[in-house]
């Protein structure tokens, strides 16, 4: 089984499940999967995504903990 949230702009026609603004924010930024009890981040195209300050390119493993940050502010999310 896969649950995935959209991750994405305010004001996105594509009407994200978790809105965010500022700068790097795009329209859809990433997906966080929950597949087989476990959470992924997966970002969509060029989206500027950080886990634990290292970029994030493909589909990563979160763990209780990690620190992720989206777009280039200084919004910071711990898990």
């Amino acid at each position: 089984m896969q649950d995935r949230t959209l991750v994405g702009r305010l004001d996105s026609e594509a009407a994200p499940d978790i809105q965010l603004s500022g700068l790097g924010i795009q329209d859809q930024h990433c997906y966080l999967l929950i597949e087989n009890g476990q959470l992924f981040m997966e970002p969509l195209g060029s989206a500027p995504c950080f886990l634990n300050g290292s970029p994030v390119i493909s589909r990563v493993l979160l763990q209780h903990g990690d620190r992720i940050l989206w777009g280039n502010a200084s919004r910071l999310f711990r898990l």
